[in-house]
């Protein structure tokens, strides 16, 4: 494979974020740093480029990377046109103010360390984890081969485990990397590494927005320097890992919708609700969580109400128009004819599995608490931070940020119960997967509790003082 394919297909994700931006006006993101920004245009270029593709695929049309070529044009097309309005975006002025060098330092050694891990992974290392080798590395072949989403020998070789249980996000945004040319493993991970940055921008972008100062470098290198999120991709499978930059993203956007209801932050929530339903079920969901939290706010807000009415209807709408052709999809896709003794079991059975409840929700504590290796000091952060800032700000808000990531931890110990009656405790071992997909969103969070925190702190002493 030569580097143009990837090449093209990077530009043409580039080139539909970059069109995005432009039909966004200015003053609806002027208090948005151009790290988050620059996200912005990483991760709705690669959405909305593949979730078209997808959509197309769904409707019995054959796999062509030229799709997303052609969006690529449409999207330069229209940068091209509201090239004044992208301008503003990135040069409307900027402040700067003292830091403290050392962590700085710090900080910057940590992400240089990290991306450079990231890029050698991507380029060097092919996938070790066997679902992505069986499963979704075997559909990317298919899709590239054989142009189609499904054909009767898509299934897992060696488990035979029916697929309709799996969406196709992921093999058809890494087929698209490879363009109409063979497989090639490096090509399927410059995604995620599209991901990592997205990530990264997202980080820098919420630590600049709601801190100043030392504070600033702290919040951000509680974000950034977490190593599973760079490594995890390539060891153990790329979809909870995109989960994760995804619930991320959500976290973000849904905040400052929570503060202003406007319906830019409905659309790119919505748009990052429609990519994790078509990942995998963590992601479907978190999607879940998020619709239940806007509607939560309708029931609950006295301010603006009817605006958040018709923005959590627009939501709903969205996501129900990209999720209703997968289930139709799927449903048509015969079941396996091949014995498999292994069953889900979610509905019935919970009366004999109460003895194994204690046992998960143990694991889940130590995944999280007692493995350093892997997520550093975050975890213990974010339950510092959200215990120092619970009294200060508005406990409904932090319900609601919190309630899409506390329904997918509950969902992650209801499926690990189930499999340990079937598979017994060696399928724990998987539980650092599955975490990935939240950890990364509770830290966003909990730093976003204490901005809250300190902003009211401020506030409450500079009245203090006025009044004096």
């Amino acid at each position: 494979m030569t580097i143009s394919a990837p090449l093209l297909t990077l530009v043409s994700h580039i080139c539909v974020g970059c069109g995005t931006l432009a039909c966004i006006a200015p003053e609806k993101l002027i208090d948005v740093s151009r790290w988050v920004k620059c996200a912005l245009i990483v991760v709705s270029g690669m959405i909305i480029s593949t979730l078209l593709l997808l959509l197309l695929l769904l409707a019995s049309f054959p796999f062509d990377v030229r799709v997303i070529y052609a969006c690529g044009c449409v999207g330069a097309l229209l940068t091209a046109l509201k090239i004044r309005t992208f301008h503003r975006h990135f040069f409307h002025g900027s402040t700067t103010e003292a830091v403290i060098p050392v962590l700085r330092v710090f900080v910057f050694v940590g992400v240089a360390a990290l991306f450079l891990w990231v890029v050698v992974a991507a380029l060097c290392l092919p996938s070790v984890d066997y679902d992505s080798i069986a499963i979704w590395g075997y559909r990317v072949r298919v899709l590239l081969e054989e142009k189609t989403l499904y054909t009767d020998s898509l299934r897992d070789p060696l488990r035979i485990a029916p697929m309709p249980k799996h969406p196709y996000f992921i093999p058809v945004l890494e087929a698209s990397f490879c363009g109409n040319a063979d497989f090639s493993y490096w090509a399927c991970h410059l995604p995620h590494v599209l991901f990592y940055i997205a990530y990264l921008s997202l980080c820098v972008g919420a630590a600049r927005e709601w801190f100043h100062g030392s504070m600033r470098w702290l919040a951000l290198s509680a974000l950034v320097v977490m190593p599973a999120p760079a490594v995890q991709w390539w060891l153990e499978g790329a979809r909870e890992p995109a989960i994760g930059v995804l619930a991320v993203w959500n976290t973000y956007w849904f905040i400052r919708w929570l503060r202003k209801p406007t319906f830019l932050e409905v659309c790119l929530v919505a748009i990052g609700c429609a990519a994790m339903y078509h990942v995998k079920v963590e992601g479907a969901v978190l999607a879940g969580g998020w619709a239940l939290a806007m509607v939560c706010s309708c029931i609950s807000w006295g301010e603006a109400r009817r605006a958040r009415i018709h923005q959590t209807a627009f939501l709903l709408l969205i996501v129900g128009a990209v999720a209703v052709p997968w289930l139709v999809s799927k449903s048509l896709i015969p079941p396996s004819t091949q014995d498999y003794d292994f069953t889900e079991g979610f509905a019935s059975g919970w009366g004999r599995r109460v003895n194994l409840i204690f046992p998960v929700l143990w694991m889940a504590v130590s995944e999280i608490i007692l493995r350093p290796e892997l997520y550093g000091l975050s975890p213990h952060l974010a339950l510092g931070l959200l215990l120092v800032s619970f009294r200060s700000i508005s406990a409904r808000k932090l319900f609601l940020v919190l309630l899409p990531l506390g329904l997918c931890l509950c969902g992650i110990v209801a499926i690990y119960i189930v499999r340990q009656e079937q598979l017994g405790p060696s399928r724990n071992a998987t539980f650092s997967r599955r975490f990935i997909c939240v950890v990364p969103a509770c830290v966003l969070a909990s730093c976003w509790g204490v901005s809250q925190a300190s902003r009211h702190q401020r506030f409450h002493v500079t009245t203090r003082e006025t009044s004096l």
